[in-house]
């Protein structure tokens, strides 16, 4: 991510009894909130100069207030999926779609994990799922409270008890492992396919967890965030699309909060083509690397796909530090896709969520 370029310190007047203002997705003045697992901190009395970088604040403001008795997560998860380095074991309780497409089993197996990676699924222009060409929405009878009920292939929507997204308050302290991450630049595909903007990735870029390989297919954005801390949202949150050669999924969340420009959201913005097929942009080159915040420290738990077939066994790691877009480009990529595209909060159940 290139730097932004230093600003002068400037110390801005406080008036008694106001907040410093910011703006939400849809470019409107809000008072400035604080993603904090912390309740909601008031405005300071005094305004400090700002720092040359722009660097937001954790999602997890308050980790080291964590008693120490519980700083380091080492119960047991039923769902927790595990991928050591040396016997690359991979995240448990998949679909059989994933374990079908895992062995090679088949045209079926094929188009189940097709229908997972597609914006979480593959859609037509229509907004039908390439899982058996059901139609689903973020509202009225085919919205997220549906979803269950509009097809078989949606089932797990209903009855999943590992579902995403969650609440991250409740998160415990966790043994770190670092995200290594390995993003090239991609010429410029993108799609609106009536439930989100998503940039195809091309081959060649790839995170790795503990060990195993996932490869970037691509990411895509929901406004407003979809997980959230205390009930408390951000602007925008944007989903990295990783699979490893087992067919199996990690995703990865980045919160993002109006500031700065960022050059990929930016790019989202300028090019992003009417619903329907996807668009090459000739000449224009993006990196997902430009969406990672300077920290890398990240919430952690094994959750499902956000829109159906809502398939369970997908490892998240939602990033602890957001990073800024600008207002105009958040409202109007909001603008370009459902309003609310973002399914509602799911029961934790007995999974683990760690900072690690």
């Amino acid at each position: 991510m290139q730097p932004y370029p230093a600003s002068p310190p400037v110390v801005q007047p406080q008036t008694a009894g106001v907040q410093a203002m910011s703006y939400d997705a849809y470019g409107r003045p809000v008072p400035q909130r604080r993603m904090s697992i912390t309740e909601p901190v008031p405005a300071p009395m005094q305004q400090a100069a700002p720092a040359p970088l722009h660097e937001p604040e954790r999602i997890f403001a308050a980790a080291d207030r964590i008693d120490s008795a519980d700083r380091i997560d080492t119960g047991s998860d039923p769902y927790r999926y595990t991928a050591t380095a040396g016997n690359h074991r991979e995240p448990v309780n998949l679909t059989s779609g994933a374990r079908e497409h895992a062995t090679g089993a088949g045209r079926a197996g094929d188009a189940a994990i097709t229908g997972m990676t597609g914006g979480h699924t593959t859609t037509t222009a229509a907004g039908h799922s390439a899982t058996g060409g059901q139609h689903w929405s973020y509202a009225g009878a085919e919205g997220p409270e549906h979803w269950g009920d509009l097809s078989p292939a949606f089932r797990t929507c209903a009855s999943g008890k590992a579902q995403s997204p969650v609440d991250l308050a409740s998160a415990s302290r966790g043994a770190h492992s670092e995200l290594h991450f390995n993003y090239r630049q991609t010429p410029l595909g993108i799609r609106n396919n009536g439930h989100t903007v998503q940039i195809d990735y091309a081959p060649g870029s790839w995170l790795e967890i503990e060990g195993m390989r996932y490869d970037l297919l691509q990411l895509h954005v929901h406004a407003p965030s979809e997980h959230v801390v205390n009930g408390r949202t951000a602007p925008m949150e944007l989903h990295l699309v990783h699979q490893n050669r087992h067919g199996q999924l990690a995703v990865v969340g980045v919160m993002i909060d109006a500031g700065p420009v960022n050059p990929l959201i930016a790019a989202m913005r300028a090019y992003t083509p009417a619903e329907g097929d996807p668009v090459a942009v000739p000449g224009v080159h993006v990196s997902a690397a430009d969406v990672l915040p300077p920290r890398l420290d990240y919430f952690r738990y094994t959750g499902s796909l956000t829109t159906p077939p809502c398939s369970e066994g997908v490892a998240w790691h939602v990033l602890d530090q957001p990073i800024t877009a600008s207002p105009m480009d958040i409202q109007a990529l909001a603008a370009a896709m459902p309003h609310n595209n973002a399914r509602p909060v799911q029961a934790l159940n007995a999974r683990r969520l760690t900072l690690d």
